[in-house]
């Protein structure tokens, strides 16, 4: 099986991870008695979630995808 995805930008990145972080702790509102939440996010990665840590772990993740898209980016030819 291959799946493809499109290159998200890191501003869209962070932006979703914000919303993504309201909707995980508002699941765990609702289910109180949860101790973690398997959340998939960009480019499939799963996420094992706890309640008391979710921003730190969300957050972690995006800038750990932005920087391995950083590093895959060829450097600039420089002008002479």
């Amino acid at each position: 099986m291959i799946l493809v995805y499109e290159k998200i930008p890191a501003r869209t990145m962070r932006k979703e991870a914000k919303e993504g972080i309201l909707q995980i702790a508002k699941w765990f509102a609702i289910n109180p008695k949860k101790k973690t939440c398997m959340a998939q996010l960009f480019y499939g990665r799963m996420l094992k979630i706890k309640p008391d840590t979710i921003a730190e772990q969300v957050n972690e993740l995006v800038e750990q995808l932005i920087q391995e898209d950083k590093a895959k980016r060829k450097p600039k030819a420089k002008r002479k």
